[in-house]
């Protein structure tokens, strides 16, 4: 519940409320069980509900909770610790880091229990995933959410974070993105809304949830370039799977891509197939990254599969350097 206008909101625990957040979890399986996803959605809707109490820091530093991204990640839980005994508005990079810390050993429920609980659980991916976009008078702005991955039944997508723009803020349709590149795209769609171009698209490895490791959490291991056309590629992509109501791009991806390079303003058939080709080669890198390696891969052949992704961006760079502007 949020606090009244001009009320600050109050002091809590963090153990507090990572309990509560079990709670959620627990309560949705145990109400639903044969559906899981509403586990995960319970708690996207939890972890959002926890940073919008905060709410978002309009000023242009941060000075009450900073947080240093090169810190392990032991000290930056330390720091969201904080910032919750000692609340405060704060940043979007603050939001990622609390939301960290509050995932921190959650685990999805994988069926329930005789007793009206629920047995065993999968522990939830979290990866930082930062934005680079572009406004109408040529400015650069960035921002960073928290994706987080649902792995039970095949992959479900969702992100928290905080953003003075409600388009861009967390909670993005929890359950209902099979892929890390559907994310990708619904968040193109928020940027086009508010009228900015997405440019760049950085990715991390998954976060550790032990709260004392001393590992840093690693920000932006995938980088990603994409060119105005590839962009709005993304948006019609979104837009065509949210209006199919299946959440996915299928076969549908390459005509609304094509339908929004050409309302960008290309006005030709090559350079529309061009843009669709930047932003297929985008979402293959996505989702090649953010793929769970096999039962049976070894570390090396973990490591050549990480490097095909990064090679795969620096291609994606090429195009969509070489492809014309929208």
């Amino acid at each position: 519940m949020l606090p009244p206008p001009g009320c600050p909101p109050e002091p809590r625990a963090a153990a507090d409320v990572r309990r509560e957040l079990r709670v959620a979890i627990a309560a949705a399986a145990a109400a639903a069980a044969e559906t899981p996803a509403r586990s995960f959605a319970a708690l996207v809707a939890a972890l959002q509900g926890e940073l919008d109490r905060l709410g978002y820091n309009h000023c242009p530093h941060s000075y009450h909770h900073p947080v240093d991204k090169r810190l392990p990640f032991r000290a930056l839980g330390a720091r969201a610790a904080a910032a919750l005994h000692d609340p405060a508005p704060v940043k979007c990079v603050e939001a990622v880091a609390l939301a960290l810390t509050l995932t921190a050993g959650a685990a999805l429920p994988l069926a329930p229990a005789g007793d009206g609980g629920v047995r065993g659980g999968v522990l939830l991916d979290r990866l930082a995933l930062g934005f680079r976009s572009r406004d109408r008078a040529g400015a650069r702005h960035r921002h960073v959410v928290l994706a987080l991955c649902d792995r039970r039944r095949g992959d479900a997508w969702a992100a928290v974070g905080l953003s003075r723009r409600p388009d861009l803020l967390g909670g993005q349709a929890p359950g209902h993105l099979p892929t890390l590149s559907s994310l990708v795209a619904r968040y193109a769609v928020g940027y086009r809304a508010v009228g900015h171009v997405l440019e760049k698209v950085r990715v991390g490895f998954p976060a550790p949830h032990s709260l004392r490791c001393e590992r840093r959490v690693s920000w932006r291991r995938l980088r990603l370039s994409l060119s105005e056309g590839a962009a709005a590629a993304a948006a019609a992509a979104a837009a065509a799977a949210s209006a199919a109501g299946s959440g996915e791009a299928g076969d549908d991806q390459d005509q609304a891509a094509a339908a929004a390079a050409s309302a960008a303003g290309s006005g030709e058939a090559g350079d529309d197939q061009d843009q669709a080709a930047a932003w297929r080669e985008v979402a293959a890198a996505l989702d090649d990254f953010a793929s769970p390696p096999p039962p049976d891969e070894d570390a090396p052949e973990r490591g050549r599969r990480r490097r095909r992704a990064t090679l795969a961006s620096l291609a994606s760079t090429v195009l969509s350097s070489s492809s014309p502007r929208a």
